[in-house]
């Protein structure tokens, strides 16, 4: 929805008009719909219940961990092991997803695998890991990112 409206937004600013044209199979999805009107809130109403039923931000925190390195053997066994050294800090609450390569698997020449945490209330996760992460992550040999309530899981 946002990343449509920006476009549109963009693409109707010069002197003559703009036409965004969007290429989907699903043309009726409902974040498209709501775009072509300009709709926040209508967006709103429609997709804060559906983020609310599957305990997603803003009703949840999410961290999420980007995994890189040149190589993906070594960017994959540097996920498992990030993945290993987290698990038993983190309390039963926390939903715990991965690692998985990450929906845009290489970027620059190095692979890329993300791990997703996801904690009921704020504060949950960094609680939990603070002071700790940089033991953690000391000896693993790869780039490691985190990500607070990430805006795209890209």
């Amino acid at each position: 929805f946002q990343l449509i409206v920006q476009v549109a937004g963009r693409a109707g600013r010069a002197e003559m008009p703009g036409q965004v044209v969007v290429q989907t199979l699903h043309g009726d999805e409902p974040a498209i719909q709501f775009a072509t009107t300009h709709d926040y809130k209508g967006f709103a109403a429609w997709e804060l219940p559906l983020r609310k039923d599957a305990g997603l931000p803003p009703y949840a925190r999410l961290v999420r961990f980007i995994i890189r390195h040149e190589n993906v053997d070594r960017a994959s066994a540097a996920a498992a092991a990030l993945a290993a050294a987290l698990r038993p800090h983190l309390p039963p609450e926390v939903v715990f997803w991965g690692p998985d390569p990450a929906a845009i698997k290489r970027i620059r020449n190095k692979f890329r695998f993300q791990i997703l945490l996801i904690a009921p209330r704020p504060g949950v996760i960094q609680a939990a890991l603070a002071g700790r992460m940089e033991r953690i992550v000391h000896d693993i040999p790869a780039e490691i990112l985190a990500d607070a309530d990430p805006v795209s899981l890209a």
